[in-house]
């Protein structure tokens, strides 16, 4: 049954305070149109969210964050699963922090594998007020919605070069 489950878009949701603690929500939405998901015991539902908690993880130690030059560790803090559309689609959301020292001036740096994108997604990135976010480098498209907002965005297919970077100033 689970074979039949195909990617269908992603999203993540970053917000970074000034105190240095950077929040992610990211969501994977799946079409489940055998409903999967929504016949797992309640064993069976604990056992797959630990399973998905244990692959990010994975994926988190795969990639190279830096904070201004300095080396973070994100953290998964929660895995869910919800049907928002109904029992043939699927949420698998994952939440993510972790604490940076930041000053005036800042960068965020992301080293991970290349390869082309299997399903469509988007970042919003969400920075205090009166933020100003200098530049942003990414193989996605990039739209500033606001000083202190960013858009990125792509589609399935697109070939990535594993590395986003963020310029920012409180």
């Amino acid at each position: 049954m689970a074979e039949k489950i195909r990617d269908k878009f992603a999203r993540g949701i970053y917000v970074v305070s000034k105190d240095g603690l950077f929040t992610e929500l990211i969501t994977y939405e799946y079409e489940d149109p055998d409903g999967y998901y929504s016949s797992l015991t309640k064993s069976e539902l604990e056992a797959t969210l630990s399973g998905f908690k244990k692959g990010m993880e994975e994926a988190l130690k795969e990639e190279r964050i830096l904070i201004n030059g300095s080396e973070v560790k994100p953290k998964v803090k929660s895995v869910t699963i919800t049907h928002p559309y109904g029992t043939r689609r699927v949420d698998v959301t994952f939440f993510i922090q972790f604490r940076a020292k930041l000053g005036r001036d800042n960068s965020y740096e992301n080293m991970y594998e290349s390869g082309v994108a299997t399903y469509n997604f988007e970042a919003l990135w969400f920075f205090p007020p009166r933020t100003r976010i200098i530049e942003v480098r990414s193989s996605g498209v990039v739209e500033k919605l606001a000083s202190n907002i960013v858009k990125i965005f792509g589609w399935k297919g697109m070939k990535y070069d594993g590395y986003d970077m963020i310029r920012f100033q409180f």
